[in-house]
């Protein structure tokens, strides 16, 4: 060995004698220290300070009127007033309507009126997306703006909040994988803790990307059990440390509870299904019996099937959701809540106050901390206690009535402060009469904001054309961000307006590349329009973006199988059952791509099998698998195939037609045949052109088969 290399080595082996020893302390670090859980919180005592001084007048910077309502107040506090700073979410902010619609500013009108010998001062900073964490980031930033009162009302968007933290963080995995070493948090631990509140601003985007950005991008992620529990424990203790802030600046704090829609508006999809095959499929069928009865208006005999149905298991939110509209339909309005409200808990993307949140703050909301109880007041009004589109917009955000009634609420709670807050219930009463007819006046003023809701509203009610016309209108007022477009190019593309649906997709990922949720869409669109190189390569661009569905992965596959690219069909259909186990349609066209390949025969069988093993009423892979017998004459097998299959969930009338032709073809057995195929035609007595013609209906007479 020359001396080079001897030196060479030499180094080599000393980096790997130092990353040994770094290994050596990770370990004994993991075996005796338990670390404090690493946030940001116990990392710095953070805060945000949405303005800045111009003169003696405080202005919301500009960076953040994407966030927040654009204000300005006297600085210092011009003397004998009585400020109040309103904290929380897109409630508070007032989202979709014009400032004085919102309920700080109704709050505001009331306590003038009411109170015309003070000089009253009402903030509202309520913020875009704003969740907990950023609620108490910003109470920490505004509190040397002298405020007298501090009113919360925050936790309907913190799974809003927590999807932009898992965004952020998605985007540094080399950080996250540094920060979860016990020995950078041992050094962390070492360093010395800040001495004093430091303030991050928007304008800095080192220190304001991780939390702390003014106006989270993109839709709420789809939450598992273990991230619900971390983001309900992120929120009591951002509640805990909001009340002792207040506390130990000796400011009256009133906390508030958030009303959602829990009649109107239904939950996102849930897929979820129960873990064991048999209570899986007893529970499918019960509640597929129960929609038919449903869909046949026999409510009664639909609410028995979801009655049994909840007894075998009930932790999907769409479940929940139909189920107490059930209870309502029957008039179990108390059990009819329950579900309702269950349904809103289990939400898979969660953008509304869930119970957990009320009655956290309801429990923390303890003398000298006030409690304004706005869900308690909604479901006073609102009809059989069920808070539903007459009181909130969509899912969470007021009407203007709603907002009339928030202000009524936090004033009332007001007059625990003290004496001189109590009003006479008269002139209380007809104050309030003059906001409500103040409100159905807000109601007429439609901004772009509102539009967009109102659509989704359309849309989610299955009122297309509704909806397109409210995105139209969006548009039309030059509505901010991605999404009124995307939506409108989806409706355009259902209703097959494809040109005008391409023009709208290639806008929106012109302007917003990022936004992956458009590439399935141009997938769907090219495909549709009869371009599969477009459609293939927009397919795998929404994969590869993470973007995964079932419906991604066979869309794909099958424009792969149409192209005769077998081999990458086989690839997608596979990762496709990865992702989603035992999915009928994605193992069934596995198998058919298996098929066609004369090689891969036995290994399309060996698929329907097992498909079969794991959903023993998967229609589909039994129909493929029969046939697949059927053409490799095995004509038992696929008897046995079909049978079996008839005995299962909703079969497939073909089953019957395809048996037709086991007993006919193979099995020589014309009197069995004859039974299969008039069976066939009792179902589908149109489509008599797949019978053999000695056997079809105007041949001979009808019968049962056995």
């Amino acid at each position: 060995m020359n001396e080079g290399a001897k030196k060479l080595l030499a180094r080599v082996s000393l980096v790997l004698f130092g990353l040994l020893l770094l290994l050596v302390a990770e370990g004994l670090l993991r075996l005796v220290w338990t670390p404090s859980p690493l946030t940001e919180e116990n990392l710095t005592a953070v805060a945000i300070d949405p303005f800045a001084l111009e003169g003696k007048t405080a202005q919301l910077k500009k960076s953040y009127r994407a966030a927040f309502r654009s204000q300005s107040f006297a600085v210092p506090k011009e003397s004998g007033t009585f400020r109040i700073f309103c904290l929380g979410g897109s409630t508070t902010l007032g989202y979709p309507y014009a400032a004085d619609v919102a309920w700080p500013a109704g709050l505001e009108r009331r306590l003038r009126q009411l109170f015309p010998q003070r000089r009253t001062e009402v903030i509202n900073l309520g913020g875009t997306s704003y969740g907990s964490s950023r609620t108490l980031a910003l109470l920490r930033g505004v509190l040397k703006y002298q405020p007298d009162l501090i009113v919360v009302a925050t936790g309907d968007a913190e799974f809003v909040e927590d999807s932009f933290r898992v965004a952020i963080e998605s985007r540094r995995p080399a950080a996250g994988i540094l920060q979860k070493l016990y020995l950078s948090r041992a050094l962390i631990a070492m360093l010395p803790k800040p001495q004093r509140v430091v303030t991050i601003d928007a304008d800095d985007q080192a220190a304001a990307g991780f939390l702390f950005a003014p106006a989270p991008a993109g839709t709420v992620y789809r939450v598992d059990p273990i991230r619900r529990r971390e983001v309900n424990a992120r929120f009591r203790k951002n509640m805990g440390q909001i009340i002792q802030l207040a506390d130990h600046e000796n400011i009256p704090l009133l906390l508030g509870t958030l009303p959602a829609n829990i009649v109107d508006w239904p939950p996102d999809p849930d897929s979820r299904l129960p873990r064991d095959p048999k209570k899986r499929r007893t529970w499918q069928d019960l509640v597929a019996v129960g929609d038919e009865k449903k869909q046949a208006g026999q409510f009664a005999a639909a609410l028995a099937e979801y009655e049994m149905a909840a007894g075998i298991w009930s932790e999907n939110a769409s479940f929940s959701f139909d189920f107490g509209q059930l209870l309502r339909a029957n008039g179990e309005e108390q059990r009819a809540k329950e579900e309702l409200l269950k349904a809103v808990a289990l939400d898979p993307a969660p953008v509304r106050a869930t119970r957990f949140v009320n009655r956290t703050i309801r429990e923390l909301a303890r003398a000298p901390v006030l409690l304004a109880d706005s869900v308690h007041a909604f479901e006073a009004l609102a009809a059989d206690q069920l808070v539903g589109e007459d009181l909130i917009l969509d899912y969470a955000h007021p009407t203007p009535r709603g907002h009339v009634e928030i202000a009524a609420v936090v004033l009332d709670t007001m007059t625990r402060l003290g004496t001189q807050w109590q009003v006479d219930a008269g002139t209380a009463a007809r104050v309030h009469a003059v906001e409500l007819n103040r409100a159905e006046t807000a109601a007429s003023e439609v901004s772009s904001d509102l539009n967009f809701v109102l659509g989704q509203i359309f849309e989610r009610k299955g009122l297309s054309a509704q909806a397109e016309s409210m995105y139209r209108q969006a548009l039309a007022q030059n509505a901010e961000g991605p999404f009124a477009r995307l939506n409108l190019a989806r409706i355009l593309a259902a209703r097959g307006a494809l040109i005008e649906a391409l023009e709208q997709a290639n806008r929106v990922v012109s302007a917003y590349p990022e936004l992956t949720e458009t590439y399935a869409l141009l997938g769907y669109i090219y495909e549709n329009l009869g371009t599969p190189i477009d459609a293939i390569d927009w397919y795998r661009k929404a994969l590869t973006a993470g973007e995964q569905s079932p419906g991604l992965f066979l869309s794909l596959g099958r424009l792969l199988l149409a192209e005769r690219q077998p081999d990458q069909a086989m690839v997608v259909f596979s990762e496709g059952l990865k992702n989603f186990p035992a999915n009928c349609q994605v193992a069934s066209w596995l198998g058919r791509a298996a098929e066609s390949s004369p090689s891969r025969q036995d290994e399309a069988v060996q698929i329907y099998r097992a498909q079969l093993l794991a959903d023993p009423d998967c229609q589909l892979a039994a129909e493929n698998l029969g046939i697949l017998l059927m053409n490799q004459q095995r004509w038992q097998e696929a008897k046995v195939v079909f049978k079996k299959a008839l005995s299962g969930r909703r079969p497939l009338a073909r089953h019957y037609l395809n048996l037709g032709y086991v007993y006919l073809e193979g099995l020589r057995d014309q009197a069995a045949a004859r039974r299969y195929f008039i069976r066939y035609q009792q179902l589908e007595p149109t489509d008599l052109s797949v019978v053999p013609p000695a056997f079809r209906k105007s041949r001979q007479p009808l019968e049962g088969a056995q």
